[in-house]
């Protein structure tokens, strides 16, 4: 008889708590010559190992036989989904060895918060996870400037900036405010949020407003007087002298507001 040895060895794993005292499963035992002897390895979670070994009769003598183990690879996919769709990147993939920690950096998406990398553990073969990525916020910003002008001047500010915030690609909508004697070329700003966030400028063109002046008080009134004035435009209009009639007014001036303007001369007999 012989003596037969079965040395069991293993990879080290990547933290002492996953090691695995394959040394258990040594062998020491006595076998007849040519006597038969196969040693099948024991199955050990997380681990692969070199297979079935055999006496090998080539030479007389005692006998000695190897296992090796070595933790397997574990593979973990992470898998994204974004809050605005139509914006997730393609999954990430990455293998370590039993017991490793895996980890997967984010990409950076337009309009997403980047949520870092995702570590995990690996106790098995293969692992999945999800990820989301959460939508930012952004502001966008309206400034309201004087385009066409009388007492203006162009390009100075006709009403303080309005903002909006809200999501990534969600819908934002600005009014166009009022600004005495000149109206909006756009009346409102709206779309959807981009990324950053967004500006846009509404210009105010000065008003035209109508004078009229009526003229009574006589049986051959003068025609009536009809004129166009920017906004804060001065005007002034003698009134038409009639023969044997005083005027109450020898002319009408002022300063053109935001609004039509009617005016009345009467006229009296002397």
């Amino acid at each position: 008889s012989y003596s037969l040895k079965v040395n069991c060895s293993y990879t080290a794993c990547y933290e002492d708590t996953a090691k695995v005292n394959v040394a258990n499963y040594n062998v020491n035992s006595t076998i007849a010559y040519k006597q038969s002897y196969t040693y099948k390895p024991t199955a050990v979670t997380g681990y692969s190992n070199s297979g079935n070994v055999s006496v090998d009769w080539s030479s007389v003598g005692d006998k000695s036989l190897s296992v090796t183990y070595s933790p397997i690879d574990c593979t973990l996919t992470v898998s994204y989904t974004t809050e605005v769709s139509g914006y997730a990147p393609s999954a990430k993939s990455t293998t370590v060895k039993y017991g490793q920690t895996a980890s997967i950096s984010a990409s950076n998406v337009e309009g997403h918060a980047n949520p870092g990398t995702y570590s995990k553990r690996m106790w098995s073969s293969s692992e999945s996870a999800t990820v989301n990525y959460t939508a930012n916020s952004y502001t966008y910003t309206v400034n309201y400037v004087y385009g066409t002008v009388y007492a203006k001047t162009s390009g100075s500010t006709a009403h303080s900036s309005l903002t909006q915030t809200t999501k990534f690609q969600s819908s934002y909508s600005i009014n166009s405010p009022t600004v005495k004697g000149h109206s909006a070329r756009t009346g409102n700003v709206s779309g959807k949020m981009p990324a950053g966030g967004g500006s846009s400028t509404v210009y105010y063109d000065v008003n035209r407003y109508k004078l009229t002046i009526t003229y009574t008080g006589t049986n051959r009134n003068p025609s009536s007087y009809s004129g166009e004035y920017y906004y804060e435009q001065g005007y002034d209009i003698a009134s038409p002298q009639v023969p044997t009639y005083e005027r109450d007014y020898a002319k009408i001036s002022g300063t053109m507001g935001a609004g039509n303007v009617n005016k009345t001369v009467t006229y009296s007999a002397i």
